[in-house]
């Protein structure tokens, strides 16, 4: 077996390095700290990206129609609905959907969000074969690391139960998040992006470069852009501090000012990095993020 420093370790160590002494003996276990990095990401981009309209989180999934299904279930942490498309059999356009109010379906074509679900007007009916095209923002996937179940060249099932953090299971809920093989008898450090998940096998599809052999551990970091990361360490540190109430208040002053500079850099990258790129939604106005 050969095992490589993952993401993870570093982003752990350098979280406990910005709390101080606290830092080396305040968390017993890593999966505190862990969790506070995951509810941390989500606030960077639900406070900072998805406000500064980047196109950063924008994915795309496909819905099958059912005959007689009115309701469908949207995808993993879906944030804002962007546009709906109703494909042919041939997964051509068709048309776009307008969006609507749910009383509103007997008068006209368009879908509606409700909870967790997308509903669409008219019902399909048994004649139908087209499908729905849905472009989406959706919230970074947690952090985790875990064993693999199952490894070939084009999937990795990922555990049932994660070693650190937890393991999502919603059908796409890891689309377009990226895997790193950390441990394995051989090609450790192998890396590849999911473009498919079965919530319910956690089976997702990749495409390796050399495929990874033997027990396989690998970790899934959040989508967060490079630009953010030394913010979302601080964050994580600071409440880490703050949650277990151990930070002197000099401690707590001096990452509070970091977070204060580094959120001030973020949003400065978001206005002065603009130009046009092509993405899912085709042409995007925004931050090209490297």
């Amino acid at each position: 077996m050969a095992h490589i420093r993952g993401e993870i370790d570093e982003f752990i160590d350098r979280v406990r390095m910005l709390m101080g002494d606290r830092g080396r003996t305040l968390l017993d276990s890593d999966s505190l700290l862990v969790d506070a990095a995951n509810r941390v990401a989500e606030q960077i981009f639900m406070d900072l990206l998805l406000p500064a309209e980047t196109g950063y989180g924008e994915y795309s999934s496909t819905i099958t129609y059912v005959a007689d299904q009115e309701y469908y279930s949207t995808p993993y942490g879906l944030l804002r609905m962007r546009e709906v498309s109703v494909l042919d059999d041939d997964g051509l356009k068709c048309y776009d959907l307008d969006s609507i109010h749910r009383d509103e379906k007997h008068l006209r074509p368009g879908y509606w969000l409700e909870h967790d679900r997308v509903g669409i007007a008219p019902i399909p009916d048994a004649a139908d074969s087209d499908a729905l095209k849905l472009y989406y923002v959706r919230k970074p996937v947690p952090v985790h690391r875990g064993e693999a179940q199952a490894v070939t060249a084009t999937s990795i099932t990922l555990a049932k139960t994660a070693q650190l953090g937890r393991v999502l299971t919603r059908d796409n809920a890891y689309l377009g998040a990226r895997v790193q093989v950390i441990d394995a008898t051989a090609n450790e450090g192998e890396t590849a992006v999911v473009t498919a998940y079965v919530g319910s096998t956690c089976a997702a599809t990749v495409a390796w470069d050399n495929t990874p052999t033997g027990t396989v551990t690998y970790e899934v970091m959040p989508d967060l852009p490079p630009e953010a990361r030394g913010l979302w360490e601080s964050m994580t540190a600071w409440q880490c501090l703050m949650d277990e109430d151990a930070g002197s208040s000099s401690k707590l002053t001096m990452l509070a000012a970091s977070i204060e500079s580094q959120t001030r850099t973020l949003r400065n990258v978001a206005m002065t990095r603009v130009r046009t790129r092509t993405g899912p939604l085709g042409t995007v106005y925004g931050p090209e993020w490297v």
